[in-house]
């Protein structure tokens, strides 16, 4: 399995070379679709790898030092220095978003290269002796024709994607699973991001903003996808007495019926609903101890909860939260509404 390097300053400074080398290399091919080949750091690898195709998979390009070397795999990049010494397997977001990132200094530059250009050849122009008359008519000659060819590149064929047909996709997974799988890809997003920007970049707060908005839908979704599920028929409240019974049956929350699960987040959440419409939510969760781990024999994987009360017309799991003193007086309140 390969182990993927999260890059220093030094490999960053590799990637956004060999970023500025596939810039001017594929210049017009980015131009053709620039929000996914470049803006869309999550799209652009996909595009490329479909570019170069099965060949073309390694590229040499200049650093300060020399002349180093990328591989682009399928499952990652890999930079070799200008010694010929590997310096590390790299996820392709990290070439994605050095391309983003020298998009604009490349264009900037070739337009200074570009005007630079432009008045050098003014200069020329006005530095040519002005004639008072024509060349006579005798010793002129055409001029010759000028054919200007473009530099065509030889593509594989399936870079010039023709508009494809495709037929309806459909799945058994309910609305909650899909959702999980966009909130699960959107965290990763934002890990990667984070490891390349600030948190105060405007790439990392609008991701932030999407996983909020996505773990928002996800908590409240109860009164449209969850009652779509099968639940299992809920056993009554049990008679409780004392606090202290009242404790143990939060305690034996494992037994309640499972609401929905977070599998990227390893949370479970058990839902018990009481007669006066409000729910009692117990959110069990890993969490890793590294003080276990490194101070007692003791096992690092633990289990944490969380406490939610859920009242009529609730709007989001997050404003719930509450605490195992609190539901054991919300649980007497619920008893005595019933006579128990």
């Amino acid at each position: 399995m390969i182990e993927l390097k999260k890059p220093d300053e030094t490999d960053r400074e590799y990637l956004k070379a060999a970023a500025w080398h596939l810039i001017l290399s594929w210049h017009d091919w980015f131009l053709q679709d620039h929000m996914n080949r470049v803006q869309l750091v999550e799209k652009s690898p996909g595009e490329i790898k479909k570019k170069i195709g099965k060949n073309h998979r390694w590229w040499h390009f200049s650093t300060e030092k020399g002349v180093a070397r990328i591989n682009l795999f399928d499952d990652c990049v890999q930079i070799w220095d200008e010694k010929n010494e590997c310096i590390g397997d790299f996820d392709w977001f990290y070439l994605a978003a050095a391309i983003q990132s020298m998009w604009n200094i490349v264009a900037m530059e070739n337009a200074q290269k570009s005007r630079q250009e432009t008045v050098a050849t003014s200069q020329q122009e006005e530095s040519k002796p002005v004639l008072d008359m024509d060349p006579p008519e005798e010793i002129s000659e055409p001029e010759p024709e000028v054919i200007i060819e473009e530099d065509v590149e030889i593509m594989d064929a399936g870079e010039e994607e023709p508009a494809e047909e495709r037929d309806e996709a459909i799945s058994d997974q309910s609305d909650i699973d899909l959702l999980r799988e966009e909130l699960d890809k959107a965290k990763n997003k934002l890990d990667l991001m984070r490891s390349c920007y600030s948190e105060n970049d405007i790439l990392v707060r609008k991701q932030n903003l999407i996983v909020g908005a996505l773990a928002g839908m996800l908590c409240d979704l109860d009164t449209v996808d969850i009652s779509d599920l099968e639940q299992p028929e809920l056993p009554e409240l049990p008679v409780m007495k004392n606090n202290n019974q009242r404790k143990e049956f939060l305690d034996r929350y494992q037994i309640w019926p499972v609401w929905f699960e977070v599998p990227e987040a390893s949370e479970v959440y058990h839902r018990f609903d009481l007669p006066d419409g409000s729910s009692i939510v117990i959110c069990e969760y890993h969490m890793w101890l590294s003080w276990k781990e490194e101070w007692s024999d003791e096992n690092p994987d633990s289990i944490g909860t969380r406490e939610y009360l859920l009242q009529p017309g609730y709007h989001y799991l997050e404003d719930c939260k509450t605490n195992t003193t609190a539901l054991v007086e919300h649980l007497k309140k619920v008893q005595k509404m019933e006579g128990k």
